[in-house]
């Protein structure tokens, strides 16, 4: 069965007009989603590799599901035959050539799910017309991020110089409410001319690091930073920070710096 044939009709329409990117709308006989698509890196298979994790990837919070489209590239002698399995993984059987490819496609249903997100499959295969008891399998792991329903956007943070930027950059009047799960995100930019080592940890556990995924960031390169806060502990008036280190990668020991970004506001009832 393959991945839509369950779908009696099916109406796209582009969101790019609103500001959506690379989401659908799909409607199903008896209901409409929001869609996100994500193009995955080729899957090689040599003989060797026997596990496939993909990049972080991260979608809204009024996402209802993903489609993961995937190249997979015989690098073999032999032609072979494929199959994979998982939650995620339409029923999928096909042969390919010696140095050719084939397609496979994923779906990863995310509705009433926000937060870190992880599924695991298998993409199996041996020569063509070989015993089954020949087959070998490739893990493939999709893993990334859904953001929360209240995701608050923060200022941009700027790095020019190990001497412009002050030692804590201060988020003011931040207001949740008791008992929701926030999720902040910010972005950090390197404005220098060096490529920089980059660390971003929590200072006091408040504020928890969800997604970053950068070591190096390269001159004029961007990264988006996620933390969330958990309000159920707090009342009132609160303060919670992260630290953001960096130094110069290519002269160890030099230019290191910390920045705390501190995030406060209200917690109301």
């Amino acid at each position: 069965m393959k991945i839509l044939t369950f779908i009696v009709s099916i109406i796209v329409i582009e969101c790019a007009a609103q500001g959506i990117d690379s989401t659908k709308v799909v409607s199903y006989s008896n209901k409409t989603v929001l869609r996100d698509t994500i193009y995955l890196d080729t899957l090689i298979i040599d003989n060797k590799t026997d596990r496939f994790t993909s990049k972080r990837w991260i979608v809204k919070s009024n996402v209802d599901e993903i489609i993961f489209f995937q190249t997979i590239y015989n690098k073999t002698k032999d032609n072979l035959e494929l199959s994979a399995t998982g939650n995620f993984v339409p029923e999928f059987s096909k042969e390919v050539r010696s140095l050719g490819y084939a397609k496979i496609s994923y779906l990863l249903y995310l509705k009433g799910k926000t937060g870190m997100q992880g599924k695991g499959g298998t993409v199996s295969y041996k020569p063509k017309q070989a015993d089954d008891n020949e087959y070998k399998t490739i893990a493939v792991l999709l893993t990334g991020l859904k953001e929360y329903e209240k995701t608050i956007r923060l200022d941009t943070l700027f790095i020019t110089s190990a001497t412009d930027v002050p030692d804590v950059n201060y988020i003011n009047n931040v207001e949740c409410k008791k008992d929701e799960n926030v999720m902040f995100q910010f972005v950090i930019r390197n404005l220098t001319k060096d490529t920089l080592n980059i660390l971003v940890i929590s200072r006091d556990g408040g504020l928890i690091i969800r997604e970053y995924s950068k070591q190096f960031l390269y001159p004029k390169e961007s990264d988006k930073v996620y933390c969330t806060l958990s309000t159920w502990k707090l009342k009132g008036k609160f303060s919670e920070g992260i630290n953001i280190e960096y130094s110069s990668a290519s002269k160890q020991g030099s230019m290191h710096k910390i920045i705390t970004r501190v995030i406060s506001g209200q917690i109301n009832d």
